[in-house]
């Protein structure tokens, strides 16, 4: 079953973004979700200074374990003078800072939402250019607009022209650990997740050619040389 992280880039106890966040990681198909509460990851004011002089706080090391053990990551965007909230920003600035991969490739949905026409669009915008940059995943993206006549808690979204553009958004797709994952996994000794690798060995091998990666070809010689031995 696939493990799906996903949370509303916002502060608020009464997010909109995380509502729409926790329906969207509902439609992933055989998926469990972990829905996350920014409050919950609340760090002091990011500097290089206090970086330099303190380190990482353990917050940072907790929100990338999660990002790290997910097969998927959904966030939905809250829009604050046309930019990321306060609280997500913090986060951003301390995780980027903490390794080069911020979201560990992952396959990820992104999502924004506001009670106006626009849906939270100028963010949903920025985030994307930002995030979709370096992920080897087609990024989809969705904007909600006008959320408090769109959409209910219970029935999800309300006007069928929107419900199908996120449906459209094929939500269906396989979110597949990719091979840094394994490795990573492998590397901590995470015996269960490994005996996975033996499963998808060459569905991610098919997958890698399928998409012309000039290096697919070198994979076997590479799990080899990294993972000699999977009898384990």
């Amino acid at each position: 079953m696939k493990k799906i992280i996903a949370f509303g880039a916002s502060s608020s106890i009464h997010s909109i973004n995380k509502k729409l966040a926790t329906y969207a990681a509902s439609c992933v198909p055989n998926a469990q979700a972990t829905v996350l509460d920014l409050n919950d990851y609340e760090m002091p004011i990011f500097s290089v200074d206090r970086q330099n002089k303190d380190g990482f706080p353990q917050l940072v090391h907790d929100f990338k374990d999660l990002l790290m053990s997910a097969d998927g990551i959904i966030i939905s965007f809250a829009e604050h003078n046309s930019s990321y909230s306060a609280a997500f920003k913090n986060i951003f600035d301390w995780i980027s800072r903490f390794d080069g991969d911020i979201w560990y490739s992952k396959p990820m949905l992104l999502l924004a939402t506001n009670d106006g026409d626009r849906g939270a669009k100028t963010v949903l915008e920025q985030a994307n250019n930002r995030i979709a940059r370096k992920n080897p995943y087609d990024v989809p993206h969705f904007s909600l607009p006008n959320f408090s006549k769109t959409f209910d808690q219970n029935k999800g979204i309300l006007d069928s022209k929107l419900e199908a553009q996120f449906q459209n958004l094929h939500l269906d797709l396989p979110w597949m650990p990719t091979t840094k994952d394994l490795i990573w996994r492998y590397l901590h000794k995470e015996w269960q997740e490994i005996k996975y690798f033996k499963d998808c060995e060459d569905l991610i091998s098919q997958r890698l050619i399928t998409l012309r990666m000039p290096w697919a070809d070198g994979l076997e010689k590479e799990r080899r040389m990294i993972i000699p031995d999977l009898s384990i």
